[in-house]
């Protein structure tokens, strides 16, 4: 009996991690692929119409350039899975997942292409699974509500999808300099949901470490510091300021793109998830 519920535990804990790690697996496979199969693999503006409109977002040629973007992915997901579980929101996760990797590249690509010749800046080619990172990194916060609505029932979570916008916005403000005003106005907001989020836990805070006496704070508190954390650190890798170095072009925009969609994809989800899903309510 007791190996059997070991067994329904661990089977589709093992199965999620495959799962994950296979995109893994295959990125890496693409990278030691030779230089000239890769080449056939890219977006290349001037002839968009090919493998590359998809296969272009797991392609790396620089070894640096795969580490970082491999990296990134595996501290998303985990993160992001860890939510889900915690949260109740599996069947979320693997929509958000299969999403990400079997429509995204396609996506991304259109719309960088769209841009790229609008703009009159086609004459080059893009590769990279960074825009695929960033949209995993703008679906976490989705995920981080996902254990506040459990752990906090009587909180707005819609203020608290807005603690986390302006947070993304008031750390990619960070990396340019734009004036003060743009600077300072995301985290003015971010301050101020923050302190409505928090609002109806006011007089439990008042009381000190009586506070996280309470599970259900703790929660909140360490999912919430842990998804700020993630966010805050890898924006700065994700979104340089500086995107020209030498003769090579970062084509940021494809990280744009990415957490943009995955930002818009969160809240589309939480808009029509009995129906997207199949969920009861």
């Amino acid at each position: 009996m007791k190996q059997a519920m070991i067994k329904k535990i661990t089977m589709p804990l093992i199965k999620d991690i495959c799962l994950m790690l296979s995109v893994a697996l295959f990125l890496f496979i693409v990278f030691l692929l030779p230089l000239s199969i890769k080449e056939q693999l890219m977006l290349v503006y001037a002839t968009p119409l090919s493998l590359g409109l998809f296969f272009t977002s797991f392609v790396h040629v620089d070894v640096m350039h795969f580490l970082g973007n491999l990296s990134f992915y595996l501290i998303f997901i985990f993160t992001i899975y860890m939510l889900a579980v915690s949260g109740k929101v599996k069947r979320d996760f693997y929509a958000m997942f299969f999403a990400a990797i079997l429509l995204l590249p396609l996506v991304l690509s259109v719309l960088d292409i769209v841009v790229m010749i609008t703009l009159n800046l086609g004459g080059g080619r893009t590769y990279g699974f960074s825009g695929i990172d960033s949209f995993f990194l703008g679906v976490l916060p989705y995920f981080a509500i996902a254990n506040f609505k459990r752990a906090w029932p009587e909180s707005n979570m819609q203020t608290g999808s807005y603690v986390f916008l302006f947070f993304v916005m008031g750390s990619i403000a960070l990396l340019f300099n734009a004036g003060v005003l743009i600077l300072l106005l995301p985290w003015i907001f971010f301050f101020i949901f923050l302190a409505l989020f928090l609002k109806p836990k006011w007089g439990e805070m008042k009381k000190g470490f009586d506070f996280f006496k309470s599970k259900p704070n703790k929660v909140v508190v360490c999912i919430l510091l842990l998804v700020l954390l993630v966010l805050g650190s890898e924006i700065y890798g994700l979104f340089p300021s500086v995107i020209v170095r030498g003769d090579t072009r970062v084509d940021i925009l494809t990280h744009y793109l990415g957490l943009a969609l995955g930002l818009f994809a969160g809240i589309f989800l939480s808009w029509h998830r009995e129906k997207l899903l199949g969920i009861k309510k």
